[in-house]
């Protein structure tokens, strides 16, 4: 008994050790801070080292390429079955709220041109802690935006070409129950395949990343005017309509489908991560 009493004792004494540990380590990282000083000395040596540059055309295209995808593309039909044609103004409002975020960017970008995004921002202002948070955030945003913007392009393949290169969860032959476009149970190695293609090409350096974003936004760009111009021209009603016609739920609808349209302009904040690669950042 006096033995295992010692070594209970010696238990709680380690475990109040390492939870005395952890909280002096959270109590450090919480207080420290990264000075202005420091992040424009790494601005400057990354703004002068060797590498492609950044010019606003490219800037604008890589803000233009993450928010103008899959995402808008496939939100916009989700959000005309919602609000019918009110959904130009979800587009407008969820426009506007997503300007507000950006206008914040754009003040700690010029303020702190350097790499990092919001993990250096947050690291200045609020510290360690909250940058530890911000940029576990930041990758699970890229991964998981990543990976389903991935699996989305596979299944317009597999939709068009009618066979899908997938292994069901429940061992059945896609396209199946629960094992489809709106259930994808699956492991889908074409959409491995993208992710991999992205990842290789993000190797070869700026010089041929910046060529296929740019090349990509335009042809998205591209699409987007010529489906613009098809639909006016396509365009049939009347201005006489009642308001059910243009908002078939109402207020309701048009904040439902607002919430869901602002995910369609998430991928600006990317280009806070290359201002330390801008001709001039500010």
């Amino acid at each position: 008994p006096a033995a295992a009493m010692t070594d209970r004792r010696a238990d709680a004494a380690r475990h109040d050790r390492r939870r005395g540990q952890c909280t002096a380590l959270l109590r450090r990282m919480a207080h420290k801070r990264k000075p202005l000083h420091a992040i424009l000395e790494e601005s400057a040596k990354d703004h002068h080292a060797a590498g492609a540059q950044l010019s606003l055309f490219d800037l604008l295209c890589i803000g233009i390429g993450g928010t103008v995808g899959s995402g808008v593309f496939v939100l916009a039909g989700k959000a005309l079955a919602v609000t019918g044609s009110s959904a130009v103004i979800c587009w407008a409002l969820a426009a506007s709220v997503c300007l507000l975020s950006s206008f914040s960017y754009m003040e700690l970008t010029a303020r702190l041109p350097t790499k990092g995004s919001c993990y250096v921002f947050s690291y200045h202002g609020l510290g360690e802690v909250a940058s530890v948070v911000a940029s576990a955030c930041l990758s699970m945003e890229y991964g998981i935006s990543g990976a389903g913007v991935a699996r989305s392009w596979a299944a317009k393949v597999y939709s068009l070409t009618g066979s899908w290169w997938v292994v069901c969860y429940n061992g059945s032959s896609a396209p199946a129950m629960g094992c489809d476009a709106d259930q994808d149970a699956y492991v889908d190695a074409l959409a491995a395949g993208l992710v991999a293609v992205s990842v290789g090409i993000l190797t070869q350096g700026l010089d041929i990343g910046k060529l296929v974003i740019n090349s990509f936004t335009l042809a998205k760009v591209a699409l987007v005017c010529f489906m613009t111009v098809t639909g006016l021209a396509l365009w049939r009603g009347s201005s006489f309509e009642p308001a059910a016609a243009f908002a078939p739920r109402g207020v309701t609808g048009i904040v439902a489908a607002t919430s869901q349209l602002f995910f369609g302009f998430i991928g600006f904040d990317e280009v806070c991560c290359m201002a330390s690669k801008a001709d001039d950042p500010r």
